[in-house]
C-alpha cells in the first residue's frame, strides 16, 4: 500500500488585517498561510505574501478538539517562507496561524496520520531442495525492505554454520546457507525501529550423491548397460564407471567411462560367458557390483564357423584346458555344415561299417562269378576291395587301368553303374550301362565316344566296358 499524498489546499483568508491609521481607518493586506503534508506524513506550512513566501514569519500551530499532536508549537519561516511539521501519530485537525508585519492570517489543516509500512514489517524463512534458506523481510504492503537487519541464532545445541548478523538487499532477503544437519533458529528482523521474529526448523538435505548405485542389464542382442543412480532413482551424469573382467576371461568392454546425461554406460555383447567388476564414482561415493554377461542365443549367427572355433581354442587356452579332444568335439558338436549336408555326401564312416565292407565284398565277387570270366572275377575282386577301402583316394585305381572288358557296378538293385577305363582308341564318358540287380554294371561297347575323358555316371570311358559302382542301388 502506498502512502496517499494528502495536500491540504488552504485558501488564504486575510482574516483581519488591523492597521493603526490615524482615524481608526483599517488597511487591508494580501497575507496568507497554507499547508501541504507528504506520503510519509510530514506538514509544510507556507506562508505568502502577494504570492510571495514571507521569511521570517511567525507560525503557531495548536491541535483542536481536545487532540493532541506532537507538532504543536511555534515556529518560524525560514527563508523559503516555509516551516515544517511532524507527521501526526494519528488523524487530527490543527489551526495555523501565521503573523508577519503585524499582518495575521490563519488556516485549519486535518492531518492525516501516515500508513507506516515499516512499523508492521514481516520475516518469514523459506528453505529450497538444495537445503539453502532465504530469509523475507517484507513491510505491510509485502513488499521488501530493504538495509533491515537480520539476526540468526540457534534456538537449541545443535550448531548452525547460518548463525550469524545479515543486512537485506534491495529485495528485502538474506540467504542461509543448507544445514549439515536438521536445526531450530531464531530469526530476528528489525527495520526503522519495527521488529518482527519467527522461529524455523531449517531440515539437513538428503545428498542423493550420498546413496548412489550401480546396476547392469543385458538387452537380447547381447550388449549391456550399466545405469548408476542416486537416491532418488535419477541417473547421475559424468559419473566413472570401470568394467573389469574376472577369472582371466577377456572382455572388449573393459575399460573406463563416463556417464551420459541419463547416467548409462554402454558396454559390449560378450564373445564368451563372462563376469565382471562394475564400480561407479561420483562426487567422492562409490557403488560397486558384479555381473554375469552371456552370450546371446543367436550372438554367433554373423560369426564364421572357424571363427567360433578360433574362440574356443582361446577360451580354452585362456583357461589353461587346451585339448586337442575338446576341440574335436567342438568341431562336431557344432559344424553348420551337418545339418545341411547333401544326400549324395557321405557322413563319414559308420560303426557297421566293416560289417557292409564284408557283405558288399562277398556279393560282388559272387555276382562277378556268374557273369563273368575268371579273370574278370579276379579283377573285381581286388578293384572292389581297393575301391572299399580307399573310397575316393584315387579314381585312377588298379581295377580301372586293367579293366577294359566289363565293369562291374557295387550295390543292390542298381540300375546303372559308374564305370571307369581307358580305350586305346577313343577316350571320353560312355553312355549309362545297365545293372543288373546284384549292381553289376555293363558298359556301352568300343565304338561308343559321346563324351571327353574323365570318370562317366554309369558308363565305360573309351572302348571296352569299365569298372563302376552302382548309383540307383546301394552302390559306392
Amino acid at each position: 500500500m502506498r502512502h496517499q499524498r494528502h495536500t491540504l489546499l488552504v485558501a488564504a483568508l486575510v482574516v483581519a488585517v488591523i492597521a493603526a491609521v490615524p482615524g481608526g481607518a483599517v488597511a487591508a493586506d494580501g497575507l496568507s498561510v497554507s499547508g501541504d503534508q507528504a506520503e510519509d506524513g510530514t506538514v509544510t506550512v507556507t506562508v505568502a505574501e502577494n504570492n510571495t513566501t514571507v521569511a521570517n514569519a511567525s507560525v503557531t500551530v495548536e491541535a483542536l478538539n481536545n487532540s493532541s499532536y506532537v507538532g504543536e508549537g511555534n515556529y518560524t519561516t525560514d527563508e523559503n517562507g516555509t516551516v515544517t511539521l511532524s507527521a501526526p501519530d494519528q488523524n487530527v485537525s490543527v489551526s495555523v496561524t501565521a503573523t508577519a508585519d503585524n499582518t495575521t492570517a490563519e488556516t485549519t489543516l486535518d492531518l492525516v496520520a501516515p500508513t507506516d509500512d515499516t512499523s508492521d514489517i514481516s520475516v518469514n524463512v523459506t528453505q529450497a531442495d538444495d537445503g539453502n534458506a532465504t530469509v523475507s523481510v517484507t513491510n505491510a504492503s509485502g513488499a521488501g525492505v530493504a538495509n533491515a537487519s537480520v539476526s540468526v541464532s540457534e534456538a537449541g545445541n545443535v550448531t548452525y554454520a547460518g548463525a550469524d548478523n545479515y543486512t537485506t538487499g534491495e529485495n528485502g532477503t538474506v540467504s542461509l546457507p543448507a544445514p549439515e544437519q536438521n536445526v531450530t533458529v531464531d530469526v530476528v528482523a528489525e527495520a526503522d525501529n519495527a521488529t518482527a521474529a519467527t522461529t524455523v526448523d531449517l531440515v539437513a538435505p538428503t545428498d542423493d550423491a550420498a546413496e548412489l548405485s550401480v546396476g547392469v542389464s543385458q538387452s537380447e542382442d547381447a550388449s549391456a548397460t550399466v545405469s548408476v543412480t542416486n537416491a532418488s532413482g535419477d541417473g547421475v551424469a559424468n559419473a566413472s564407471v570401470s568394467v573389469d573382467a574376472l577369472d582371466n576371461i577377456s572382455y572388449a568392454g573393459e575399460g573406463d567411462y563416463t556417464t551420459d546425461e541419463s547416467g548409462t554406460v554402454g558396454l559390449p555383447a560378450p564373445e564368451q560367458n563372462v563376469t565382471v567388476s562394475v564400480v561407479a564414482e561420483a562426487n567422492n561415493v562409490t557403488a560397486e557390483t558384479t555381473a554375469t554377461l552371456t552370450v546371446s542365443e543367436d550372438g554367433n549367427a554373423t560369426e564364421s564357423f572357424g571363427e567360433r572355433v578360433s574362440a574356443f581354442v582361446a577360451a580354452l587356452q585362456a583357461e589353461g584346458n587346451m585339448s586337442g579332444q575338446a576341440v574335436a568335439a567342438f568341431v562336431v558338436d557344432n559344424n553348420p555344415g551337418a545339418d545341411n549336408r547333401p544326400d549324395h555326401v557321405d557322413p563319414g564312416p559308420k560303426e557297421d561299417e566293416g560289417d557292409e565292407s564284408e557283405a558288399d565284398e562277398s556279393d560282388d565277387s559272387e555276382a562277378d562269378e556268374s557273369d563273368d570270366s575268371e579273370a574278370d572275377e579276379s579283377d573285381d575282386s581286388e578293384a572292389d576291395e581297393s575301391d572299399d577301402s580307399e573310397a575316393d583316394e584315387s579314381d585312377d585305381s588298379e581295377a580301372d587301368e586293367s579293366d577294359e572288358a566289363n565293369g562291374n557296378g557295387h550295390g543292390a538293385d542298381g540300375n546303372n553303374g559308374n564305370g571307369n577305363g581307358a580305350g586305346a582308341a577313343n577316350d571320353g564318358n560312355g553312355n549309362n550301362g545297365n545293372g543288373n540287380e546284384n549292381g553289376h554294371g555293363n558298359g556301352p561297347g568300343p565304338d561308343d565316344d559321346s563324351g571327353g575323358p574323365g570318370n562317366g555316371n554309369a558308363g565305360g570311358n573309351g572302348p571296352g566296358n569299365g569298372n563302376g559302382n552302382g548309383n540307383s542301388g546301394n552302390g559306392n
